[in-house]
Formats: structure tokens, sequence, C-alpha cells
């Protein structure tokens, strides 16, 4: 009797430890997760600077066009690919959709040469820091899709 008894003892001893280390993995799960957000969040903002100093350096002629572009591009790519890890992702995910629209049409070579010369790129500064400012807001992340669409699209008959 003693011995079944020290069984089940024992049992309920290996459950509760395994229970309190499964606890213990999840804490440190979601904190590592909570961790990869700010990360991301960290590296989605260094992004949209890149995209906003890229735009910078088209609007300035001294410096080469092609490398302006290449940095434009870089950024845009980059925000497209870490907006998903973000922390905002799913509370606005029209900004995902805009700046994938936007990386498409920076990255096409035969697009952003007319573009750059056609239109001014500048005029999206003001509504991109206001996002990078505040990537929860529908509202400064439906301008910068109208302007998205308007300005880095050839023949565009947005108004």
């Amino acid at each position: 009797m003693k011995l079944k008894a020290s069984k089940i003892v024992i049992i309920i001893g290996l459950m509760i430890i395994s229970l309190l280390l499964n606890v213990f993995q999840y804490i440190k799960f979601k904190n590592y997760k909570n961790q990869c957000q700010i990360n991301a969040d960290n590296e989605f903002n260094i992004a949209m600077q890149y995209i906003s100093v890229g735009i910078e350096k088209l609007k300035t002629k001294e410096i080469d066009q092609t490398a302006a572009i290449a940095q434009l591009s870089s950024g845009t790519s980059k925000s497209v690919t870490i907006y998903p890890l973000t922390s905002y992702y799913k509370k606005n995910p029209l900004l995902k959709n805009t700046l994938w629209e936007f990386n498409n049409n920076i990255t096409n070579k035969m697009n952003i040469r007319d573009v750059v010369e056609k239109n001014d790129l500048s005029i999206l500064l003001p509504t991109l820091n206001a996002v990078m400012n505040n990537p929860l807001s529908e509202s400064e992340t439906k301008k910068l899709d109208y302007l998205v669409k308007k300005y880095t699209v050839i023949g565009s008959t947005l108004q």
C-alpha cells in the first residue's frame, strides 16, 4: 500500500514540476515575443527614416539620383518586410499595402526614372513623417496611400 501511495506522490510531484516549468517557459516566450516586437518597431522606424532621407536626397541635385533611388528602394523594401512583425500591424493593416505599393513603384526601374523626372516626391514627406510618428493613424495612412498612388504611378488619374 505504501509503495502504491509513494508512486502516486512521485507522479503528482513530477506533474507539478512539469507544470511549473511549462509556465516558466510560456513567460519566457511571451517576453521574447514582446522584445522582438520592440526591436521590429525600432527597425521599422529606421526603415521609414531611410525612405525620408532617400526622398530628400532625390530633391537635391548634388547627389547622384541612382544612389538616392537605391536608398529609397532599400527603405521601402525593408519597411514592407518588417511591418508585419511590428506591434501595430494588426491595428493598421492598410499601411502594409501602402508601403508594398510604394515599394513596387519605386523598385520598378522604368517607372522610377519617369516618376522622379515628372513628380516631386518631397510632397510625400509631411505625410510620411506623420505616419512615422504615429503608425496607428489610419487617416494619415489613407493620405499616404492616396499620395503614393498619385505621385509614384505614371499616368495616374487621381486628382
